[in-house]
């Protein structure tokens, strides 16, 4: 029974969805972007992610989808319901504008748990929200920072190929602190015969986010070491010396901890 709504409520979405695409104008008029808005209080997980897809396509030009903090508090207590896929996706509209302080504390109360689960894509799914919620908040972004980059840390000292370039990605957008971090690091970034070629580059890349002055001899003489390889990894070598290079960095372990970090 569960099943057959479901599929009956994917197909209207599917509907209107063809339906704005030929008629916008008349979509608006028929009041469909209220409709689709209160198809996210429907208790059935695909209904809603396919609800939040539509109105995003729908409200492209305004800017896309809007989930207000009332919104945001009506799917805290229902997150359990949501499975992988469904979850992941909606994770990524969760991280809304003026968010109240005690409704923030409430998300990252309710999250943090989820960053202990197997499943690499829901723990990077839920780090790229927290991230991003504590962004302004330097109080609890140091928590954070704590908290992640042991995680993130393990992900690329262990999981497959495939998933480390996406944690790699994810890191590379982070700010200084959560680097800083992960600065002794160094060997989970180290190339290994089974990596992938893309995999090997970024690692490579990577290593312009990690240099300091007390590691940048190390590094350097790492990647010359590496030498030769293919011509786009070689790239990526030469690309990451000069960097460092350009950064005027010297080996000398003479700088406080403060000015390593930025």
């Amino acid at each position: 029974m569960l099943h057959s709504i479901r599929r009956s409520a994917v197909a209207v979405l599917n509907y209107v969805l063809r339906l704005w695409r030929h008629s916008p104008d008349e979509c608006h008029q028929l009041g469909l972007v209220n409709k689709l808005y209160e198809m996210l209080r429907d208790p059935e997980p695909t209904v809603v992610t396919f609800s939040i897809q539509t109105l995003n396509i729908v409200l492209a030009q305004e800017g896309g989808i809007v989930i207000n903090n009332n919104m945001l508090k009506y799917f805290l207590p229902r997150i359990g319901d949501y499975k992988e896929k469904e979850l992941c996706f909606l994770l990524d509209f969760l991280a809304i504008k003026d968010m109240d302080d005690q409704l923030r504390l409430r998300l990252l109360n309710t999250f943090d748990p989820m960053l202990d689960r197997r499943e690499g894509s829901v723990v990077l799914a839920v780090a790229r929200l927290l991230t991003s919620v504590v962004e302004d908040q330097p109080s609890l972004r140091a928590s954070l920072v704590r908290r992640i980059t042991p995680i993130m840390i393990s992900f690329l000292k262990t999981s497959h190929k495939e998933f480390s370039i996406l944690v790699i990605e994810f890191l590379s957008g982070l700010s200084k602190d959560y680097i800083c971090e992960m600065k002794t690091s160094l060997p989970m970034l180290d190339l290994k015969n089974k990596d992938s070629e893309k995999l090997k580059s970024k690692k490579i890349l990577f290593f312009r986010r990690l240099v300091d002055e007390d590691n940048a001899m190390e590094i350097v003489n790492y990647l010359f070491n590496l030498l030769p390889q293919s011509s786009n990894l070689n790239s990526a070598i030469f690309t990451t010396i000069s960097s460092i290079s350009n950064k005027n960095l010297h080996a000398t372990p003479t700088v406080s901890a403060t000015s390593r970090c930025c």
